[in-house]
């Protein structure tokens, strides 16, 4: 879909890649992401587009498709030496844990874009996905399974855990339509009712007007 230099142009945009000239306080108020990202794109590993990313596509080895690569597995321990971060031992990373962290936020996203009305319905979001991004078709894409797989109160605790232990990652700001979504124990077929009308400011776990 895109190289690995889509996101990095996109973090410069934003300003989070990091400067000539950026100031300490500057760097310190930057939303929390890893930098892995940019260090592969300043190296030339664009992905398919130049047969290496944080994998190898080389075609004359296992048919183009990706295989580890020694050197970024150095890269992500120079990186990790240079910010001074510690390993978490083998084992104490669950699976429950690793797939709350890397989808939770990815449907809370999904919550504040339906609410912004950049996606029309939840499907929407599901069909982007599945088609797009090779999320797993069974599961009907990443709204349907939070709902039925998950359960959106469950979903709501589990955002505002980790927004708490990452407060300068945008992505764990709880959606505001998830909010009210959970505390309501509302179904995902009801999400048009608790939006916020454009221009009102609501409460977080409140409930539109309409609902009190």
């Amino acid at each position: 879909l895109a190289g690995n230099d889509i996101g990095y142009n996109v973090r410069r945009e934003r300003g989070l890649v990091p400067h000539e000239g950026q100031t300490a306080a500057e760097a310190a108020r930057a939303p929390r992401y890893c930098a892995l990202g940019d260090l592969l794109v300043e190296a030339g590993r664009l992905g398919h587009k130049t047969a290496k990313g944080w994998y190898l596509y080389d075609p004359k080895v296992n048919g183009g498709r990706a295989t580890v690569d020694p050197r970024v597995d150095d890269m992500v321990r120079t990186h990790r030496a240079a910010k001074g971060l510690m390993p978490r031992p083998p084992g104490s990373i669950s699976e429950r844990e690793i797939r709350e962290r890397c989808l939770f936020g990815l449907v809370n996203e999904a919550f504040k874009v339906l609410e912004e009305g950049i996606a029309t319905r939840p499907s929407d979001v599901d069909v982007i996905y599945i088609h797009g991004y090779g999320w797993p078709d069974w599961t009907g894409g990443p709204m349907h399974w939070a709902e039925q797989a998950v359960g959106l109160p469950k979903l709501h605790a589990a955002v505002g855990r980790l927004h708490e232990r990452f407060p300068n990652v945008p992505h764990w700001a709880p959606a505001g339509l998830l909010a009210r979504l959970a505390a309501a124990r509302a179904p995902l077929s009801k999400w048009a009712d608790f939006v916020t009308p454009p221009g009102v400011e609501a409460e977080k776990g409140a409930l539109p007007a309409a609902k009190l």
